[in-house]
């Protein structure tokens, strides 16, 4: 899977070996996490599988992280990270009325067994979640 700066999820059949890669199997999975910013167009900046290949979890600087099922092409669950650990929407900054730092996910990682995700900030905090809350 490679996340795109269109916010596309595309498969692609890589030969690692021969380090080749045949552009005519790229198949888009799903579009998303797409939100204009002023100074910046985000993008997906955590990517990675999970449970089983069907299954993706990715975060962005629009202030949200989410899961994805491949073969519907469906977003199954959503977790706003554009709040405060009560819960409490944050504040956009004051400059520029953007998602703040505190909330924009730049990596995220699926424990083991699938049961909890840990999403890395732009802040450089880690938040982690429990998996079956924020499943659809």
């Amino acid at each position: 899977m490679v996340a795109t700066f269109g916010h596309e999820l595309v498969e692609l059949s890589i030969d690692l070996k021969a380090k080749k890669c045949d552009p005519a199997t790229a198949k888009i999975c799903v579009h998303g996490h797409y939100a204009p910013m002023s100074t910046w167009t985000n993008e997906v900046w955590g990517l990675n599988t999970y449970k089983d290949k069907d299954r993706m979890i990715t975060s962005s600087d629009d202030g949200t992280l989410r899961i994805w099922d491949a073969v519907s092409h469906k977003q199954i669950g959503w977790v706003p990270l554009d709040v405060d650990g009560e819960g409490k929407k944050v504040a956009p900054e004051a400059k520029n009325k953007e998602v703040p730092n505190s909330a924009r996910g730049r990596a995220v990682d699926v424990s083991s067994k699938g049961d909890y995700f840990a999403v890395g900030m732009f802040d450089g905090t880690l938040r982690c979640y429990d998996a079956k809350t924020y499943e659809l």
